[in-house]
């Protein structure tokens, strides 16, 4: 005969398993969605008259230095969009967002190489070597992903 006992702790095991179970399940799902509102937020970022006044800005100013930067866009358009793609970037660093999704959403090297002058002046003028180092480092990811896809 089997001991009632014996029963109850594989009943109690199981139940343990299949919370854990659960569990695991539940913070995938909580991650993912997570990421999305991430994403979504980036989204109403981008959406902004403000930011979208900006990245006008940027699209057609032509600038090799921080000086002729601050006059095609003020500075806080500039910080603003710089801070944008470094946070970003620090997401995707540290696993927050989806590396791939981001580069097919955002064209971050364009806007890199946009900025590049105006940072690395800034950098200089600072002395902070790291500014935008990280939005920098994406925009080489970008760069790998697009020659690989050529």
């Amino acid at each position: 005969m089997v001991d009632a006992s014996l029963v109850l702790d594989a009943i109690v095991a199981v139940s343990i398993a299949a919370g854990a179970l659960f569990a695991v399940v539940q913070l995938r799902e909580m991650a993912r969605d997570r990421r999305t509102e991430l994403m979504l937020r980036f989204a109403d970022i981008w959406l902004t008259p403000e930011f979208e006044g900006v990245v006008s800005k940027l699209v057609l100013a032509k600038f090799n230095n921080r000086e002729e930067a601050e006059k095609a866009c003020p500075r806080e358009g500039l910080v603003f969009v710089g801070d944008y793609f470094e946070t970003i970037s620090q997401y995707v660093k540290y696993g927050l967002l989806d590396r791939d999704y981001v580069l097919h959403i955002y064209p971050v090297e364009w806007f890199w190489e946009k900025l590049k002058p105006w940072i690395v002046d800034m950098r200089s003028a600072t002395g902070i070597e790291g500014m935008h180092h990280t939005f920098e480092w994406l925009a080489g990811e970008d760069r790998k992903m697009r020659i690989a896809e050529e």
